[in-house]
């Protein structure tokens, strides 16, 4: 049965041959293949298309797209984090914007031309700046999109390198530093071999760098001077891991021998493995060559100090000795000078009291005048000695300001009159009473000043002013003499010296009473000074810290200054100088006593004992006397009668033999020349029997 569909549509249609029906149904599997293959390529460039995009978007490199005229077409993400500069900002502008400068654009650009040109790629080192400002370090990598692209479009990608650059900066400063470095630098591997050496390597050891290089430093510097131990506790620190420090001696390339401190420090790589060591070394041979020698000093040092010791020993016992000698001779000469003067003054003195003619009494004025001047210098020379020597020692009692001044007017007044000079004191009303200081040798400035006034003035006039100041205590001494130049005034508290050597022969003096009066103001914790007009006079101010104290007034009937003072004592005189005895006897007969004078201290005990108890109220004792001296004499006295006092009489006048006196139980010492006056009031105070005619001063 036929199909009848076979004859159904267009009627003139004829059957088609077998043959066309296959080449039909090829053509037809041949098309589906196509459309197959053409959408797997289509998958596959979709795929493709997504992976570049992805890599673009996610690449760390800044990568894009420009023109032959530098003008930005695309950009990646990297390319905006590294600049700054979005997508949006980029695209459509001149790489321009990225540079610093116009000539850092310009030499960009002409290196890319010419790498394409010749290589057909470029790779630039460039400095950009990003969109904040901040510098950048990058390389241009740029070639064209595609050979035959007919737009000449590039592709550019660069990377940002600022942290590389920084760190090769930083290693090559390192370098340098190491390069430059002092002390030597050594880089070894594990087994010892040198790698690296800066040049203070190769000064210390004398090498050369080729001579150096993979070679074992114990091949090279090893002195064979070392202890072995030295080497094995080396390694064994640094295999462990450890820094090691330490000495070693090592030997130069010309053979020299070496001292080196070294510290090697071991270098482990990423993994804790340790790969390298570095030492580095400091020449120490000079400090090495400086503790020998320390070393050796050292050994003789404890030689060295004890003959150093018994150097310093004997200079001090020579200086002791020196001092001692000249003490010794100072009180020798204060002795012989002052026993003759002694006599000198109290005949003088005694012949001035009973003298009846005027010329008789004027030759005895001059006699005492001439002598308590050669006192005044011998007190000025002792002084000078004691304060060369440092024994000048002062008292700090309260003093009666109107008595001092009163002494110290009335031991220069009659020298003023005698010249016809007008002397004036003036006290200001505000002055205390008392005040505390040595008085003894207040009076002694205050009188030295006052006498070198007097004796520097020909005509017109000294004055006294006193007055206070706030907390100082202030002596003005002017006169209207002979005045002094600004060279004098320069040298004037200097030992020895005065205005000038015509001044010496016309005035006389010594050339210390101002050295001395300045030292004993140092010492009172005040100060001198001077000025003066040549022709006009000179003014001296001493100022002093008033230390101001509450004195009650003394009730007092005064003591005659002479006459019969101590009427009615029997007093012993022990003095082997003959005419010291006939001065004691004038003296203290006209004063009322009953005197007995012996010739030394052996007789003076002899006295005492064959004497009755309380026979005597006093002794006065010379100190050195033949047989038995005024000493030993006081002790023996004291052994027969214990309160009979005892006052030392000696031409010793430093403070030395006031001490030995006092020490042998002496209770005063009085100096010769003899002040009569002081000698009548320590007789009054320690007699052991009171004077009828003595008063008594009640405070």
């Amino acid at each position: 049965m036929r199909d009848s569909s076979v004859n159904t549509g267009d009627a003139s249609a004829s059957p088609m041959p077998e043959s066309s029906t296959a080449s039909q149904a090829e053509l037809s599997e041949t098309l589906h293949l196509f459309e197959s293959e053409l959408k797997k390529t289509q998958q596959r460039l979709a795929a493709s298309e997504i992976r570049i995009h992805s890599i673009l978007e996610t690449a760390p490199v800044g990568i894009g797209v420009m023109t032959a005229q530098r003008v930005f077409v695309d950009a990646n993400p990297a390319m905006s984090n590294i600049t700054g500069y979005r997508k949006e900002e980029l695209i459509g502008c001149s790489s321009r914007l990225l540079y610093p400068s116009e000539k850092e654009f310009e030499r960009v650009g002409g290196e890319k031309d010419s790498q394409l040109r010749t290589y057909g790629q470029c790779s630039i080192e460039a400095s950009l700046r990003h969109k904040n400002g901040q510098m950048l370090d990058v390389i241009w990598s740029i070639a064209p999109l595609s050979p035959n692209d007919p737009e000449g479009l590039l592709t550019v990608t660069f990377q940002d390198i600022t942290k590389r650059k920084q760190a090769e900066t930083q290693l090559r400063l390192r370098g340098a530093a190491l390069d430059a470095a002092a002390n030597a630098i050594m880089i070894t591997d594990i087994g010892g071999a040198i790698e690296w050496a800066n040049p203070a390597f190769f000064a210390m050891t004398g090498y050369q760098p080729v001579e150096v290089l993979g070679r074992n430093p114990r091949e090279l510097l090893r002195s064979g001077e070392q202890e072995p131990e030295v080497y094995l506790g080396l390694w064994k620190t640094i295999g462990a891991g450890r820094v090691w420090q330490g000495r070693l001696v090592n030997r130069r390339r010309d053979g020299s021998l070496y001292h080196e401190f070294q510290t090697i420090t071991p270098v482990p790589d990423e993994n804790g493995i340790i790969r390298n060591f570095i030492a580095v070394k400091e020449d120490i041979s000079q400090s090495v060559q400086a503790e020998i020698k320390l070393a050796n000093y050292r050994d003789h040092l404890e030689e060295m100090v004890t003959e150093r010791t018994a150097d310093l020993l004997a200079a001090q016992q020579n200086a002791e000795r020196l001092a001692r000698v000249r003490s010794e001779f100072l009180a020798n000469m204060s002795h012989e000078i002052r026993t003759p003067l002694n006599a000198v003054l109290g005949l003088a003195q005694v012949g001035l009291r009973t003298s009846t003619g005027a010329s008789c009494h004027e030759n005895f004025a001059r006699i005492v005048q001439a002598g308590e001047l050669l006192l005044g210098i011998v007190n000025d020379i002792l002084d000078f000695a004691k304060i060369e020597a440092g024994k000048l020692t002062l008292e700090s009692a309260p003093l009666n300001l109107d008595s001092l001044i009163e002494r110290a007017a009335n031991l220069s007044a009659e020298r003023a009159r005698s010249k016809g000079i007008d002397f004036s004191i003036s006290k200001m009303p505000d002055l205390p009473v008392a005040c505390l200081g040595d008085e003894l040798r207040l009076l002694q400035v205050l009188v030295n000043l006052l006498s070198n006034a007097i004796k520097f003035t020909l005509q017109g006039a000294v004055r006294l002013t006193v007055y206070r100041q706030e907390t100082t205590l202030n002596f003005r001494i002017s006169d209207s003499g002979i005045g002094m130049t600004a060279e004098q005034l320069s040298h004037l508290f200097q030992p020895f010296e005065q205005a000038e050597i015509s001044t010496s022969r016309r005035f006389g003096g010594t050339g210390l009473g101002l050295v001395i009066c300045k030292h004993l103001l140092d010492l009172m914790g005040g100060t001198i000074s001077a000025r003066s007009t040549p022709g006009k006079g000179s003014e001296f101010i001493v100022s002093l810290p008033l230390c101001e104290v509450i004195q009650q007034e003394p009730t007092s009937v005064a003591t005659p200054l002479s006459g019969l003072r101590l009427r009615g004592l029997r007093i012993l005189a022990a003095e082997d100088n003959e005419i010291n005895r006939i001065v004691l006897e004038e003296i203290l007969l006209d004063e009322g006593v009953e005197l007995c004078c012996v010739e030394n201290g052996v007789q003076a005990v002899e006295q005492v004992e064959n004497s009755d108890e309380k026979a005597w109220d006093i002794v006065l004792m010379d100190i050195m006397m033949p047989i038995m001296d005024g000493h030993e004499a006081t002790l023996r006295i004291h052994q027969i009668d214990p309160g009979l006092p005892v006052i030392g009489l000696t031409a010793h006048a430093l403070d030395e033999e006031r001490d030995k006196c006092l020490a042998s139980g002496m209770l005063a010492h009085v100096a010769k020349p003899i002040d009569l006056n002081l000698l009548v009031e320590t007789i009054q105070k320690l007699a052991r029997r009171a004077s009828p005619q003595i008063t008594k001063t009640a405070t």
